[in-house]
Formats: structure tokens, sequence, C-alpha cells
């Protein structure tokens, strides 16, 4: 049977999930996850689930405003890129020969997005493998 109990490190209490055997007549206590200060299991569950909604949420505006920055810079600039996106640093050296500063502009508000969509999938991908280690510890053990 699995039961909840917390250490308190400097000052903090933390929460893990722990389960009770017996090994070679000894009595002995396996961590199942730690829930960090999440009084519960299911607390923790449910905290994970929404950090996964809203980083997927978040890096899908992103993503969204990436492919609108895009479609602004082909519609006005298209002709200067040769059918696609300077990177960012080609963009900056080509400035002063070719570029005013708006598609500048424009061109690093792109990538920002696309890092930021990176970055948000990144850390919903990191909550899920957590909210995954959490549905898994509430199965039965033997």
């Amino acid at each position: 049977m699995a039961f909840v109990r917390y250490k308190t490190v400097k000052g903090r209490k933390y929460y893990q999930l722990v389960r009770d055997y017996r090994e070679g007549g000894k009595h002995r206590q396996q961590v199942l996850c730690h829930l960090g200060q999440h009084r519960s299991l299911d607390e923790a569950i449910d905290y994970e689930k929404s950090m996964v909604s809203d980083y997927s949420r978040a890096a899908a505006r992103q993503e969204e405003e990436a492919a609108s920055t895009k479609a602004y810079l082909f519609e006005f600039y298209g002709d200067r890129f040769n059918g696609e996106l300077p990177s960012r640093e080609e963009a900056y050296r080509r400035h002063y020969r070719q570029f005013e500063e708006e598609p500048i502009k424009s061109i690093d508000d792109y990538y920002k997005a696309k890092d930021d969509a990176e970055r948000n999938r990144y850390l919903a991908e990191e909550h899920q493998d957590q909210l995954d280690q959490y549905l898994a510890a509430r199965r039965p053990h033997g």
C-alpha cells in the first residue's frame, strides 16, 4: 500500500509517494515518485496536467505568430528573400546593404516566436514526462 510522506529540506516540506514492503524479513520502503511540494498524488497529477496544457497552448500560439509574421514578410518583402527567409544573422549582415529596419525587426520577431515555441514545447514534454511518472506511480505495485 502506497502512502505520502514528507521530508523537510532547508525548512521546506517535500512530499514523496512511498510503499512499504518486506525483504529478507526486514521492513523496507521504496520511493515511487517525488511529489515536490504537492501534498497528494492527485494534486501533483492535476498540476502537471495544467502545465502540459498551458505550455502546449503557448507553443501553438507562438507557432501561429511565427507563421503570421512569415506570411507578412513574404507578402511585403518576398522579392528580397529568394524564396526563403534569411537567418537572423544573415538578415543583420545584409541590413546595411539591402534591408530597411522594418523587415529586420520582423525577421527577428519571427525567430523569437519560433524559439519561444520550441522552448514551450520542450517544457510541455518535460511536464508530460513527470505526469507519466505520476500516473505510473498510481498503478498498484507488488
